[in-house]
């Protein structure tokens, strides 16, 4: 080891090992373009199921008015304010309610299913 060629060659090995090639998505087969899907769907499940309760489920569920929500999404509330009849629509209407046991302040709920199957995804892509 007193020589630095000998000390650094094995590390001059891994130099040598060509890097991995990259899959074109382009020209990649429809099993391979499901691989990359899947895995890429299972890699941002989680950031993805945490923008849908952040940026949706958590806005609607905490506005006190139609104009709260309205102004959180920069949207024009005033075709949302009346219904088509020309009567003030209220945010926490029993009419947007779930239904028993759910609370009043509940407009948005969302359901998370599994990840598809790899021959669901395969036979969707096809």
């Amino acid at each position: 080891f007193r020589d630095n060629g000998h000390r650094y060659r094995e590390i001059d090995k891994i130099e040598e090992i060509p890097a991995a090639k990259q899959v074109d998505a382009d020209g990649a087969t429809t099993e391979d373009r499901v691989d990359m899907l899947l895995a890429t769907a299972d890699w941002r499940e989680d950031e993805f199921q945490h923008q849908i309760m952040s940026e949706i489920v958590e806005p609607m569920n905490t506005a006190s008015s139609i104009e709260d929500l309205c102004k959180t999404y920069g949207i024009d509330s005033s075709a949302y304010v009346y219904d088509k009849f020309g009567n003030s629509v209220h945010l926490k209407d029993p009419l947007f309610a779930f239904g028993a046991g759910t609370d009043k302040n509940t407009l948005c709920k969302p359901r998370f299913g599994p990840p598809k199957s790899y021959q669901r995804a395969l036979a969707k892509e096809k």
